[in-house]
């Protein structure tokens, strides 16, 4: 896991960290169901090769949501509605 190898960076341990941030009411925990978890494994390695960002690819597909990134590799995809930060802030 990203955390694990030092590439994410946690305040706390993961259980309390998590249970924090879905206690916080601008956030809102979606939850990852037969079709998404299906549809994420189906991506080739073409698409993505690391897990979470597949399994967030797919939310978007599944569950008609838009993904915020700057990740060039998710934003060249056309079946993945994406916005870039700085679409958001109108710059």
């Amino acid at each position: 896991m990203l955390s694990q190898r030092g590439n994410l960076r946690l305040p706390d341990e993961t259980q309390h960290w998590l249970r924090t941030a879905a206690s916080d009411p601008r956030i809102v925990v979606i939850p990852i169901g037969p079709e998404t978890a299906m549809r994420a494994a189906l991506f080739s390695d073409d698409y993505h090769r690391d897990p979470a960002d597949r399994i967030l690819m797919a939310l978007t597909i599944t569950g008609d949501y838009v993904l915020v990134t700057e990740d060039r590799r998710i934003l060249s995809y056309q079946e993945i509605s994406t916005l870039r930060p700085v679409e958001l802030i109108g710059q």
